[in-house]
């Protein structure tokens, strides 16, 4: 795996990627059938997707057993281990990770983050509570929502094309 890392890292250097400039690493989980769940992380390089780090585990049915929430932080810590130091990263995920557990792991990992998050989540942007699926069909940008459930403030931005509503929490 450190072959890969290097390989990868020295490729975008010598294609003059910059230290400073955010390496955006795309995480998303899947399942089969409910028996097993899979969490990878993968980096864009020359057009293509290049696995960086997966973790699979069985699909949490009864007690005892690990559940999502343990993989998850298993697997970002590790993630975060493997990395190469030196680089900024931006952590790239859907909805499933929009969530204040992941946000406050990211954050205590340094990691920067770009996450969908659910259309029912109350906000209040300017002191008037409501929903994110309440949003005008438009392009906007909260700099300042107040997430009542976290009891955070958070930078908001909706994105829509065609009839696809993207909303996501950036930070």
């Amino acid at each position: 795996m450190e072959r890969l890392y290097s390989f990868i890292f020295q490729a975008n250097k010598k294609s003059g990627f910059d230290k400073k400039e955010q390496l955006f690493i795309n995480v998303d989980y899947t399942t089969d059938t409910d028996d097993f769940l899979i969490l990878c992380a993968s980096m864009r390089f020359q057009g293509q997707s290049i696995p960086l780090y997966f973790r699979m585990r069985k699909y949490p049915k009864r007690a005892g057993m690990h559940d999502q929430k343990k993989l998850e932080e298993a697997f970002f810590r590790a993630l975060h281990h493997l990395l190469p130091k030196g680089y900024q990263y931006t952590i790239v995920a859907d909805r499933g990770f929009g969530n204040e557990r992941i946000i406050n792991l990211l954050e205590e990992l340094d990691f920067d983050y770009v996450l969908r998050l659910n259309d029912n989540l109350k906000f209040k942007p300017k002191q008037i509570e409501q929903n994110i699926n309440e949003l005008p069909h438009k392009n906007c940008h909260i700099p300042h929502a107040f997430v009542i459930k976290w009891n955070r403030e958070i930078a908001l931005v909706k994105r829509v094309f065609k009839n696809e509503r993207w909303i996501l929490e950036i930070s």
